[in-house]
Parts: C-alpha cells; sequence; structure tokens
C-alpha cells in the first residue's frame, strides 16, 4: 500500500461490477468501518452477488488492513488512519464521488453509522441507511433506547447518567453494587468503555479512566443483572416491515469486549416465546431503514432490552454462513426501496466462532492456551473462514496471533512480576 495525501493510503483488488438494468448506472457499495472482522463477512456477503464492493477503513492499525487488502471480493481500500470527521469525509468525497456511480454506504460500526448520518445532507447524492421523521444518531443513545424499550413492555436495569465534564465527577447515591457502566451513545466509548463495578472505589477508577479517554460525554450506570442467556438478533428493517431470519444465542460471551459474541449459534425466533414480539413492536416504533443488530438478555425475572444497533452486528456474518444473506437483501432495500423478506431461510443450529474476540481475550489473560485450543475445536466456523476466499484468514494467522501473544507476555509480566523487579530489570537492562 502506498502513502497518499492527507495520511490516506489506497489499494486495488478487483472489480466487479452490478449495474442498475434500468437505469445502466454502476450501481457500488462503499463499506465503513475501523476493525476487519466485522467489514469482511460485509464484503463477502455483497461480492458474491456481483456487487462491486470498496471500503473506506477508518483506523491508526493500518497493518490489520492487510487482512481486508487480501478480500477476492474487494475492489478498493482507502485507508483514513485516525476518527476525524474531516479526514473522513474529505477521502470519503474525493475518493468516492458520487457522480457517474451510484453509491451504497454501508457502516460497521457505530462511528460511522454516526458519521454518516451527521452529514446526511452533504452526503445527499448517497444511498443509507436511516430513521424516517428523526435521526440514527439520536436514536444510538441508549436513554432514548431504553424509554422506547420500556413503552413496549420490555424490562430495562435501573439507570443513572452521569457527566464526566466535571472533576471530580459527581456519583449518584443509592447505586447498587455491583453495577454496569457504558457510554450514553456507542460511537464515542466503543464495547471497552464498558466495565462492571464491584464497589464505589471501582466506580470511581472506572468513570476516571472513561474521563481520560473522552472527557465531552456523559455516562450510563445501570444495575447488574443476573444473565441466564443473551441474544444478538440481526435482521432487516423497513420501516414497518421487519425480517429476522433467526436469533443468535451467544453460547460463549467474550470478557475483554463485554458482552459481545465470541461463539454463537442460530436460533429459532420462538424461542424466546412473546419477546420477539415485542421487538418486532419496538422495531416498527423507530421506523429504521436498514440492516440492525438488537440484544436482549434473559434473566430468572423475564427479558431486559439490552441495545440497538442501527447497523450491521459483529457477529452478522454468522447468518450468512447459517444460508441467510442480509447485507445482499440491504443493498437492494436502499437502492430499490423494496426487498422480498424472507425467500432465505437460516439453518438452524449453525454455530460459528469469532477470530478476533477469543484471540483478544487469551491476549488479555482470560482464557488459557488450551481453552484456545479447544473453542476452534469445538466451532470450526470462523467468521473469517472462506474456502472460495481464503487469503483473509491465512493473512490473519500469519501476523495477528503474534501481536496476541506479546501482549499476552507483556500483561503476564505485569501481572506476575512484583513492580520494584521490574524497575530493577529495566535499571540493569540500561547499564
Amino acid at each position: 500500500m502506498d502513502n497518499r495525501m492527507d495520511n490516506r493510503m489506497e489499494t486495488h483488488v478487483k472489480n466487479h461490477k452490478k449495474e442498475s438494468i434500468d437505469t445502466q448506472i454502476e450501481r457500488r457499495i462503499l463499506v465503513l468501518g475501523k476493525n476487519y472482522s466485522t467489514p469482511l463477512g460485509v464484503i463477502r456477503s455483497l461480492g458474491k452477488t456481483g456487487y462491486t464492493v470498496e471500503m473506506l477503513y477508518i483506523s491508526k492499525k493500518v497493518a490489520e488492513a492487510q487482512i481486508l487488502e487480501k478480500c477476492k471480493y474487494l475492489s478498493r481500500l482507502v485507508i483514513v488512519n485516525e476518527e476525524n470527521d474531516r479526514k473522513v469525509m474529505e477521502a470519503l468525497k474525493a475518493d468516492f464521488p458520487a457522480r457517474s456511480v451510484e453509491y451504497l454506504l454501508f457502516p460497521t460500526d457505530d462511528y460511522s453509522a454516526s458519521l454518516i448520518d451527521r452529514y446526511r445532507e452533504e452526503l445527499r447524492d448517497y444511498r443509507m441507511p436511516h430513521v424516517i421523521g428523526d435521526s440514527v444518531t439520536r436514536m444510538m443513545d441508549k436513554s432514548v433506547q431504553n424509554e422506547l424499550a420500556t413503552e413496549v413492555g420490555f424490562r430495562t436495569p435501573r439507570e443513572w447518567i452521569v457527566s464526566l465534564e466535571k472533576e471530580p465527577v459527581m456519583i449518584p447515591e443509592g447505586i447498587p453494587y455491583p453495577c454496569f457502566i457504558k457510554p450514553m451513545v456507542s460511537a464515542k466509548g466503543g464495547k471497552l468503555g464498558i466495565r462492571k463495578c464491584e464497589n464505589r472505589e471501582e466506580l470511581e477508577k472506572g468513570l476516571a479512566y472513561m474521563r481520560e479517554k473522552e472527557p465531552r460525554r456523559s455516562i450510563l450506570i445501570q444495575e447488574f443483572l443476573e444473565i441466564r442467556r443473551e441474544y444478538t438478533i440481526g435482521g432487516i428493517a423497513d420501516d414497518q416491515k421487519i425480517y429476522i431470519p433467526a436469533l443468535i444465542r451467544k453460547k460463549v460471551i467474550a470478557q475483554y469486549n463485554r458482552g459481545v459474541t465470541l461463539c454463537g449459534v442460530l436460533t429459532d425466533n420462538r424461542k424466546i416465546g412473546k419477546c420477539y414480539d415485542m421487538i418486532l413492536e419496538y422495531l416498527r416504533r423507530v421506523r429504521y431503514v436498514g440492516m440492525f443488530d438488537l440484544e436482549i438478555l434473559e434473566t430468572a425475572d423475564g427479558y431486559y432490552f439490552g441495545e440497538l444497533n442501527l447497523r450491521c452486528g459483529g457477529p452478522s456474518y454468522g447468518y450468512f454462513l447459517g444460508g441467510v444473506n442480509l447485507p445482499k437483501m440491504t443493498a437492494e432495500l436502499l437502492f430499490d426501496g423494496e426487498v422480498q423478506m424472507g425467500t432465505e431461510s437460516a439453518v438452524m443450529g449453525t454455530t460459528f466462532l469469532n477470530n478476533k474476540v477469543v484471540w483478544e481475550d487469551y491476549a488479555n489473560l482470560f482464557i488459557s492456551k488450551k481453552k484456545l485450543k479447544n473453542l476452534y475445536l469445538q466451532f470450526p466456523k470462523t467468521l473469517l473462514s472462506d474456502e472460495e476466499d481464503p487469503e483473509p484468514e491465512k493473512v490473519f494467522n500469519r501476523i495477528m496471533p503474534g501481536v496476541f501473544r506479546k501482549k499476552r507476555t507483556k500483561l503476564r509480566i505485569k501481572k506476575f512480576v512484583p513492580e520494584k523487579a521490574l524497575q530493577a530489570y529495566r535499571k540493569r537492562k540500561k547499564k
């Protein structure tokens, strides 16, 4: 990959075309995101159906872009190496101009979903997911989501909103422990901002950590729930028409990226009974058009609302592995204004493993090497695997395990070697 102006890099792979029969205007998909796992699933799902798929990769982790670069279904890759709105927008309009091409913007993370929504007027020549009569960004707010969930009958954890703008951060009275903290809008915080706090001291440390990362935001403190099962539910919404091919039950849940699906299994929608009807009513009230990902929590007291992601979710390629191509259906909906829902049937019981997430748990000392191997044996289908497109997983297996092992070694040293001994070792090394 060659250096370009404005800290952008570009690479060309192969070119595929899918044109509108009526207008003969070429249609392309521009995938936006900041990691390799979720975008890769979208690129493959769309590329296999003949679409020209390009990507705007927004991350400082430029080395990881090699995994995406090797995907045979990706026509072009442009990199912006930081989450800077101005630079991302300049790259988008300069490198992917919507003049003789009809572009669909396909976000794969909260930042890119929020970005294109906030600049919707500037991007009016592009097609993109949207909320009718509202904004995607406002609907990403956890308090807005929880209020709507309560209206349709979901249980929601007790919660408190805390601003990080002033120091010290004022912690409300009466918070039960343990509790959870998470960003109000995940586009500004991400999964790593989520943590469980056993007592007030841990809560103070957690809030201080978040303030250090981004002081101009608010944090949601929620009561801790004893969860029996967790589900992530992907599908397509066309305002009042909702299509959910199956539930993804989280067989194994990540510990480093709290709540993320490490291993999942496709499960029949009927498994959650009347809760499924509440999900449909919830989504109809949102009035969203695009691909979504919704999470619910099952406890002894019933079902609790987790969160709604107005974009494809991390484990969404699991649906493709189970026989349903949600990105293709999303493209048809956003290009043509309608789509035939339910024409594909998901194979229930399909299981998968998230390579990226399982290695991150290993790197951060949550699982052993033996556990890592056993998970790969237990769940042979992974979110990076594809017999027709093997190179991305080969690149992952060549470069990423070494990165994760190096991090694991550093954490083990830090955890098991006293700080005084480390300081003495560093002094001797300098000499």
